[in-house]
């Protein structure tokens, strides 16, 4: 895995690039996900605020593109953080 990105109104980290070792059958990184923007501009006008771009290499190649699913409950978690955090920075 070498690369993450957020959204307007996420902002992600993680442990980058991270590898799989040979013979594994998972990998897992840890990912800090918080309030990017607060701001009445990008709180109204978000379009995708849950896509998390990823860039995956398999081997030698190129990273290619993906997304990090989120879940619908995962979705309500990070609306209600965003509100408190958002909330909270007033």
């Amino acid at each position: 895995m070498d690369e993450i990105g957020g959204s307007v109104l996420y902002a992600l980290h993680g442990a980058l690039p991270a590898t799989m070792r040979a013979g594994e059958d998972r990998l897992s990184v840890d990912i800090t996900i918080d309030a990017a923007r607060c701001d009445p501009h990008a709180l109204a006008e978000a379009k995708k605020p849950f896509v998390f771009p990823l860039w995956i290499a398999v081997g030698s190649s190129e990273p290619e593109y993906s997304r990090i699913p989120v879940s619908e409950e995962n979705r309500r978690i990070l609306t209600n953080y965003l509100t408190v955090t958002c909330g909270a920075r007033r």
